[in-house]
């Protein structure tokens, strides 16, 4: 009798394997075809993506002039006057989109403008930093950032975002980067559905062999590589979607979790919003102890909403 029960169990596990063998067969070829397909714009995603983790830091060192300013004083001016400057500066029916303060006692305030209709902008532009003196309120510096439709006329940073995020093709590259993230995902886990030991031997699939032939070693140098940074990756991922997939992904997380943050609409217009910024951030300020302003989103499609971003706040330090 148990000769016979072992047999059967035998039989079984022997049946059960070759039907993960199978399935396991079809993820491969969907990784595969995914990894061929889709290979080249993962990498000139990844790349890009690479580069623009430093884009302040290049952006400045290359733009220093833009940035940083020769005429230092004792006294600064006032933000409405910073503001008000770089307003005045922008082409008639720019809308101001955010505000980069400087985080050092010789860098400017630095503007950017969009042109909110869809009709072609002024000067073939679609996005315009304005650079202002904080210490004297004169615009010193303005550049393209984006060009509305020559991707070689974009500033250096502006191009690797296009390329990263819409690959140069506009709305529609937003949407068409986040479908691709969706297909790296599935190719990500189809990866970790290959890699996953079938007869338990877990030392095979989580080293390299050593002194082995060149087509073994890359197997394992993928494999391995692929399963350890795999968390990474996904975290990446996921996160692009977020980016180019808002909707979608807030109707996702919905599935599982309400969302209940929004944004309340000021009842201040854009045309009074100037006179108000440097109140406004006032009040803000003491709500993050040790915190120092480095954004002001200000644009007026929020109804003179102004967002204030701020760094080293004390409350979010480990």
């Amino acid at each position: 009798m148990t000769l016979i029960v072992s047999e059967n169990h035998a039989k079984s596990s022997v049946q059960r394997l070759h039907r993960l063998k199978t399935r396991r067969k079809l993820w491969l070829q969907v990784h595969l075809w995914l990894g061929l397909s889709l290979g080249l714009f993962l990498a000139v995603i990844g790349l890009t993506g690479s580069v623009l983790v430093f884009w302040q830091e290049l952006d400045h060192s290359l733009n220093r002039t833009l940035y940083y300013t020769t005429a230092q004083s004792s006294s600064l001016k006032s933000l409405d006057e910073i503001l008000a400057s770089g307003e005045q500066a922008a082409p008639q029916g720019w809308e101001s989109i955010w505000l980069e303060v400087p985080q050092q006692a010789d860098g400017n305030y630095v503007f950017a403008f969009g042109y909110p209709h869809s009709s072609l902008p002024p000067e073939q532009a679609q996005s315009l930093n304005i650079a202002v003196d904080p210490y004297t309120a004169k615009v010193v510096g303005q550049r393209v950032f984006y060009h509305a439709w020559n991707p070689l006329k974009h500033s250096l940073v502006g191009f690797f975002f296009k390329l990263h995020y819409a690959l140069f093709l506009g709305e529609t590259g937003v949407m068409l980067v986040g479908i691709l993230a969706v297909l790296f995902i599935v190719s990500a886990l189809s990866g970790l559905i290959i890699w996953w030991s079938l007869t338990g031997n877990w030392r095979r699939v989580l080293t390299i062999k050593r002194r082995a032939s060149i087509e073994r070693f890359n197997h394992d140098l993928h494999q391995t590589a692929g399963f350890y940074s795999l968390i990474v990756l996904l975290a990446l991922l996921i996160s692009g979607c977020y980016f180019n997939l808002p909707n979608q992904f807030r109707w996702l997380v919905e599935c599982f979790s309400p969302l209940t943050l929004e944004a309340q609409a000021s009842a201040i217009t854009t045309s009074s919003a100037p006179a108000i910024l440097q109140t406004a951030l006032q009040q803000a300020q003491p709500l993050y102890s040790g915190g120092k302003l480095h954004y002001a989103y200000l644009s007026g499609s929020q109804q003179g909403l102004i967002t204030a971003c701020f760094k080293d706040v004390t409350e979010l330090q480990p």
